[in-house]
């Protein structure tokens, strides 16, 4: 089966089913893919296409995907905590292909030894 972005027609059973666009589900796909070409694996992302965003192609456009209007990202609310002074939690998270990776800025942060070695 060949990489597409469209629903394929005639293909009623897949071997592999992952949800998700984002790197980590991105990567268990192009792993299995190498490991058996046999495979049919199907991607499903419930976000847009990155490819062309200037959003995602310019980092300086970064502010844009915070705004509440962003079609680039999704919204979880976690429930009021004792441990936040009674707060909800709000973590946006990529809503396109590409997830996270498409609306970090590019950049890469890479934790202290302390980070690594700690636990907690």
């Amino acid at each position: 089966m060949p990489i597409s972005n469209k629903i394929a027609h005639g293909v009623d059973e897949v071997d592999i089913i992952i949800c998700g666009g984002g790197v980590a589900a991105c990567v268990v796909a192009g792993r299995l893919a190498a490991a058996d070409s046999e495979l049919s694996i199907l991607m499903i992302e419930g976000g847009e296409n990155n490819a062309g965003n200037p959003l995602v192609e310019n980092p300086a456009l970064f502010p844009m995907h915070l705004t509440p209007a962003s079609k680039t990202m999704v919204w979880y609310k976690a429930k009021k905590s004792k441990h936040l002074a009674e707060r909800e939690y709000i973590l946006p998270t990529g809503g396109l292909l590409g997830g996270g990776s498409s609306v970090n800025i590019m950049l890469l942060v890479i934790g202290t030894r302390q980070n690594v070695t700690e636990e907690g």
